[in-house]
């Protein structure tokens, strides 16, 4: 069998029947799943839980799963559409049929065809050959959808919009197609070729329904940042077993203490001497705040509740303000 990652006729079918028609929430099926039958030769797949999404979320590099964790930590993300199929024919937006947006002024864009076509790249889009009807020996040439990586679907004061996001692991890597070195050099100037050409139609699609393409590195994230939230995101899950108004007073003294340079694990000891309730519960209470910026702390340095932390000084939602900008009017 043919691996999953490669065009083939056996993985375009696999696609469109995932990608059409679009499914939302928990029924969302990216094109390309993190798995090792799947997954890009070479890559670091992974699937993540997501409680706000309500379902596994399948990022294929550690790249992806940083840029995923900043995305989350916005608070702006509604919705995401990993490996998103940009479909060949002419098709309705991505906003197109997601309930938020209803009402919406909704604009549809070219199929990566028509664009390849008028970019003069047709010759790079790939093709694959497929049965003209189920069981038959003949067949006939069709494109074959290319993926995105991070389309996401953000809400702020305005409504809904959308932000594509393209990730690889410095910025130089996105002059080259992935895996580069071990493309045989004969080869590489068209590989090279042909990873422009798909950038280009991929930003003109989604350019044609304004929403921006965001190139991002895994370099642009500080790695304090990125481990940070790692650990933060999987305690958004757990069940804290304390009373709301508990929980309220524990998260007004701990923000009053960390300014003075209290550790957090001392103020959890002085909680559970007053009012009870275990170590568990309040630590999951701490990261969960941090996470839901309840507690404001500098994301640049490391989180020990047995340390004094450090107040926010960098904002990461400012700080990367652009990746989350709305199309230019």
């Amino acid at each position: 069998m043919s691996r999953m990652d490669r065009p083939n006729a056996a993985r375009e079918k696999v696609i469109r029947d995932r990608q059409c028609p679009t499914k939302w929430g928990p029924a969302y099926e990216p094109g390309q799943l993190a798995n090792r039958s799947e997954a890009p030769d070479a890559s670091s797949p992974k699937i993540v839980q997501s409680m706000e999404l309500q379902r596994p979320v399948h990022l294929m590099s550690p790249a992806e799963l940083a840029a995923f964790l900043v995305g989350m930590y916005s608070g702006r993300a509604k919705e995401l559409h990993e490996s998103r199929m940009l479909p060949p024919e002419p098709s309705p937006g991505p906003l197109s049929g997601y309930a938020p947006a209803e009402g919406l002024p909704v604009v549809g864009h070219e199929g990566t065809i028509q664009i390849a076509e008028r970019l003069g790249v047709l010759d790079l889009h790939p093709l694959v050959r497929i049965p003209v009807e189920p069981g038959s020996k003949k067949t006939r040439l069709v494109a074959h959808p290319l993926l995105g990586d991070l389309l996401w679907y953000f809400q702020d004061s305005l409504g809904p919009y959308c932000g594509n996001w393209t990730i690889k692991e410095t910025p130089e890597d996105f002059d080259f197609p992935f895996n580069a070195t071990r493309i045989p050099k004969a080869k590489l100037a068209a590989a090279i070729e042909a990873q422009q050409a798909r950038t280009a139609i991929e930003a003109e699609l989604y350019r044609q329904v304004n929403t921006p393409s965001i190139h991002i590195a895994h370099t642009d994230i500080p790695r304090h940042v990125e481990l940070n939230l790692r650990h933060l995101y999987p305690q958004q899950s757990r069940e804290v077993n304390l009373e709301k108004d508990l929980r309220a007073d524990f998260i007004h003294t701990l923000n009053a203490r960390i300014q003075k340079g209290v550790p957090v694990f001392e103020t959890i000891l002085h909680m559970m001497r007053n009012h009870g309730g275990t170590m568990y519960d309040y630590r999951s209470a701490f990261f969960q705040a941090v996470w839901q910026r309840q507690i404001r702390v500098d994301l640049w340095i490391p989180i020990n509740i047995d340390q004094p932390i450090h107040p926010e000084e960098r904002d990461v939602v400012k700080h990367f303000a652009q990746w989350f900008k709305r199309a230019a009017a």
